[in-house]
C-alpha cells in the first residue's frame, strides 16, 4: 500500500512546480514466515512547461514538457534471506524505492472538446543504482479517456461527474543488483483502468479507480501487480 502526497504551486501561467512524497507499506508470506515493513519512498521534485495552448469555445487543446528528479531518499532496508528465501533481487524490490537518484522525461499532450476530454503522454525514467541495486530503465505510454456524466446541463461550476479510462503501458528493461544485470527482471505489461472523479466543488475533487493488466509479461525475478486500487483527494487552496 502506498499513500502519495504531493503539492503544486504555478507561479506563472505556463510553469507549473511540484513535490511527492510517497509513504510504503509492503508486505510479503510463504509457506514458513511472513513479514512488512513501513518507510519514506524516494521524494521526486517536478518542473512542468506549458509549451502550447489552444483555447476555443467549449475546446482546449496544450501540450507541456515534464521534467523530473527522484531523489534517494527512501528506506533502502529489504528483508534478509533469513527472513525469505529469495533471490536478493526480489528480497529488494521489497523496500519502497526502484533504485537511486534517477531522472524522469516526460512529454504530455491534451485535448478537451464538449464533453469529452482526451491526454497522453510518454514517460522515459533512467534509474540509478542505490546500495548495489536498482530496477531497469523505463519506458511508459499513458492515455486517459474522460467523459463529462453531469450535470446534462451545465450552469455553473462544481457538481461534474467524469467516468474515466486510462491505459498505462510499461517496458523495464534489466535490473542490477551490485553493478551485474539480472537475467529474468526485465517487463513488458499493459494496464486498463476504469474509474470516476467527482468535483464536488470548483477546490475540492475525489477520485477513485481500478487498475487490473491486460497484458503481463513479466521475468521470473520481478515482482507482478494482480490489481491496483487508487483513491485520491484533492484540494485547491
Amino acid at each position: 500500500q502506498m499513500v502519495d502526497v504531493s503539492l503544486s504551486y504555478t507561479p506563472l501561467s505556463k510553469l507549473q512546480l511540484e513535490a511527492e512524497v510517497p509513504i510504503s507499506r509492503t508486505s510479503f508470506h510463504d509457506t514458513a514466515t511472513s513479514g512488512s515493513g513501513v518507510g519514506l519512498g524516494n521524494i521526486s521534485a517536478w518542473a512542468k512547461y506549458r509549451f502550447f495552448r489552444k483555447v476555443k469555445t467549449y475546446g482546449d487543446r496544450q501540450a507541456a514538457a515534464r521534467f523530473g528528479l527522484e531523489l534517494p531518499t527512501g528506506k533502502n532496508d529489504a528483508p534478509g534471506q533469513d527472513q525469505i528465501n529469495v533471490p536478493a533481487y526480489v528480497r529488494q524490490q521489497l523496500t519502497p524505492i526502484n533504485g537511486g537518484l534517477s531522472p524522469h522525461l516526460d512529454l504530455a499532450f491534451s485535448q478537451a472538446g464538449g464533453r469529452f476530454i482526451f491526454g497522453g503522454n510518454a514517460e522515459a525514467i533512467f534509474r540509478s543504482e542505490r546500495d548495489g541495486f536498482r530496477m531497469g530503465h523505463e519506458q511508459r505510454l499513458n492515455t486517459d479517456l474522460e467523459y463529462v456524466l453531469l450535470p446534462r446541463e451545465y450552469k455553473k461550476p462544481g457538481g461534474e461527474l467524469f467516468v474515466i479510462m486510462e491505459t498505462t503501458f510499461v517496458d523495464r528493461g534489466t535490473g542490477h543488483p551490485n553493478s551485474g544485470p539480472v537475467a529474468g527482471s526485465k517487463a513488458t505489461e499493459y494496464y486498463l483502468a476504469p474509474g470516476v472523479q467527482y468535483a464536488a466543488r470548483p477546490r475540492f475533487v475525489v477520485e477513485g479507480s481500478v487498475q487490473f493488466p491486460v497484458v503481463r509479461n513479466t521475468g521470473p525475478l520481478s515482482l507482478r501487480t494482480d490489481v491496483n486500487v487508487l483513491l485520491g483527494v484533492r484540494y485547491l487552496f
